[in-house]
């Protein structure tokens, strides 16, 4: 069933929307371990580089850096 998990898991990378960094981490570690498996090497390489980048994240999509400048409080 590797072939269905990694056809649904790619949907899920390619879908827009809110996702935090572990959830981005869980999705791309399983898609480098299902490319290793299957063979592809190259693309396993790729997927384990994004989970390592999502497992060091700080921000997820939600942080906006422009918003510590726009605010509507004027004193705390």
């Amino acid at each position: 069933m590797y072939d269905q998990v990694y056809n649904l898991l790619t949907d899920k990378v390619n879908e827009v929307g809110l996702k935090f960094p572990i959830q981005n981490y869980i999705m791309y570690s399983i898609l480098s371990v299902i490319s290793e498996f299957n063979g592809n090497l190259d693309q396993s390489r790729i997927y384990a580089e994004l989970a390592e980048q999502n497992a060091t994240a700080q921000t997820n999509t939600l942080w906006n850096p422009r918003k510590k400048k726009i605010g509507v409080v004027k004193k705390e």
